[in-house]
């Protein structure tokens, strides 16, 4: 459904995106994990025809985001930096009739479907409060009522839930999963949050500096990762670089996460760095999703 292929944005000639490959499936619950800054906002502005990509091309339904922008536009629905409400006097009635109007629909046809919505989210009890005074969740649970209202077939959504609190993200989580199986929508999260990927997505992919690290359904992420306690990070992780079957590795002020192709022990991998002159405080093995993950940050 989403298609990239050496897709790459420039800004002063410092590469956000950097030949960045992707092939997402219809019907997919996708995930683009990364970092503040590695490149995600910047790879759904090129997605949704705001950005125009440096090199590379880009397909969603099969359109293309340069020259097929209207038409990527026709299909898509976007929740992220700069979607949020606008007219804090509105009402959700008043807000969701503005964005149908705007996207070409007939205001008598919408007005029913748009109750439905508001009924499906939750919402209908507040119809005619100023969206003002509503809290974080419910002004997430309003977006959804936007977007899904004008049933995109790809749903791009940049950290949905980044200023929720937890019982705030797992109920607009489980309206997405609920949803998503419901219209047949094809998602596109972008998150920082590995808890999130974890909950929602069946694929997913990991940007890291503008560049993808790993690709593919969560059971084929590495079991074999290692976090190790070290005072010199740069020194391990350049003798693991060299000597050992590493997939990926990644430093976190003292702590190296290391994702390794074949089985090794813990203290295996202590006394192979130990052997070579390292000071180490500690390896362990981690089997966490959000622990694991880190590797490829």
């Amino acid at each position: 459904m989403i298609e990239t292929v050496g897709l790459t944005r420039a800004y002063d000639g410092v590469r956000a995106v950097d030949d960045l490959k992707l092939e997402v499936p219809k019907g997919s619950v996708y995930g683009f994990l990364g970092r503040n800054g590695a490149g995600k906002t910047t790879t759904v502005k090129m997605l949704s025809t705001v950005l125009h990509p440096t090199s590379g091309t880009a397909t969603v339904g099969g359109f293309d985001v340069q020259s097929e922008a209207l038409k990527v536009r026709s299909i898509i629905g976007v929740i992220g930096e700069g979607t949020e409400l606008a007219r804090p006097f509105w009402t959700p009635m008043e807000y969701l009739r503005f964005f149908s109007r705007l996207q070409g629909g007939s205001d008598g046809d919408a007005k029913a479907e748009l109750k439905e919505w508001l009924g499906r989210l939750d919402l209908a009890a507040h119809a005619n409060r100023p969206i003002g005074g509503f809290s974080a969740g419910m002004r997430k649970r309003l977006e959804l009522c936007r977007v899904f209202s004008r049933h995109p077939e790809v749903l791009l959504l940049d950290e949905p839930t980044k200023e929720l609190d937890i019982p705030g993200k797992r109920e607009i989580w489980e309206f997405l999963r609920d949803l998503a199986t419901g219209e047949k929508v094809t998602l596109f999260l972008c998150s920082h949050d590995a808890t999130e990927i974890e909950a929602l997505c069946d694929r997913i992919a990991i940007l890291r500096q503008g560049k993808l690290s790993f690709q593919g359904s969560k059971g084929d992420l590495p079991r074999t990762v290692f976090r190790i306690e070290t005072g010199s990070p740069e020194q391990v992780q350049k003798y693991v670089t060299e000597h050992l079957p590493m997939a990926s590795c990644s430093a976190i002020r003292n702590r190296l996460y290391v994702a390794l192709r074949e089985g090794m022990s813990p203290e295996g991998l202590k006394s192979s760095l130990q052997s070579a002159g390292l000071s180490i405080g500690g390896v362990a093995e981690v089997d966490a999703f959000d622990e694991r993950v880190l590797a490829f940050l």
